[in-house]
């Protein structure tokens, strides 16, 4: 009787350690752009039938005087189904996403689309463009979470 729970525990172990996991994040540093201000990811949306929460976060070199100048950072998003269609947007990295500060590094997340039901199941492609400028040139990179619902 023993063994037999045992080895339906491990089991259950095992299928669960094999699932997908139901978040993926991705990190793209600002000296790994081909184009500055230019991040580019590729989104997994292929299972139709789950709803997806994306989330960016950033971190910034910023120092002590000029966080008192630091404000909010427009973005430029073109979204590109896997049939190509594109579908675009603007929005704002507000200063308020402050998270925590380490150093002379500030931490910045924002909750950017939740409950995204994709028109087309597949691979997306998610292209955020932050103009280059004074402010913008203290980004270490952008990340981006896609979490699975």
């Amino acid at each position: 009787m023993r063994n037999s729970l045992k080895a339906l525990l491990l089991g259950m172990l095992l299928v669960l350690s094999c699932s997908n996991p139901s978040s993926r994040e991705t990190f793209v540093k600002a000296s790994d752009t081909e184009v500055p201000g230019k991040y580019v990811f590729t989104v997994d949306m292929s299972d139709s039938l789950t709803l997806y929460d994306l989330d960016l976060y950033t971190i910034a070199d910023v120092r002590k005087g000029d966080k008192d100048s630091w404000s909010d950072i427009q973005a430029y998003t073109r979204w590109i189904s896997p049939s190509q269609q594109v579908f675009s947007e603007t929005f704002t990295l507000p200063d308020s996403a402050f998270v925590r500060k380490s150093f002379n590094s500030y931490h910045y997340k924002r909750a950017y689309r939740y409950g995204v039901a994709p028109k087309e199941a597949g691979i997306w492609t998610i292209e955020i463009n932050i103009p280059v400028s004074r402010q913008s040139s203290c980004i270490r990179g952008l990340g981006l979470v896609v979490t699975k619902k």
